[in-house]
């Protein structure tokens, strides 16, 4: 399923932007990695203890370095849908 979707960030009227729901899916995947990093390294909380307004800035925060990543060439498009322009 490619075209924009909006998330409203839990306990406010923000709406935040992705691309598609193959980059939110992504985003989501790479905050809940970058989250296992920072528990095991860093002894911080797991993803699963962060409320859900703290998920959801990380999940903005790894949306904005996939969008990066992809415009460098270091991060493939999105890999599951042709249409998909999430961070072109």
């Amino acid at each position: 399923m490619s075209g924009e979707i909006r998330i409203q960030m839990p306990g406010s009227a923000i709406l935040i932007d992705y691309a598609s729901q193959c980059e939110r899916d992504r985003a989501l995947r790479f905050a809940e990695a970058r989250q296992a990093l920072a528990e095991r390294g860093c002894f911080l909380l797991g993803w699963a203890a962060l409320s859900a307004h703290d998920r959801e800035i990380a999940t903005v925060e790894a949306r904005n370095w996939l969008r990066a990543g992809i415009a460098c060439g270091l991060i493939p498009g999105c890999p599951v849908h042709d249409d998909c322009e999430a961070g072109q």
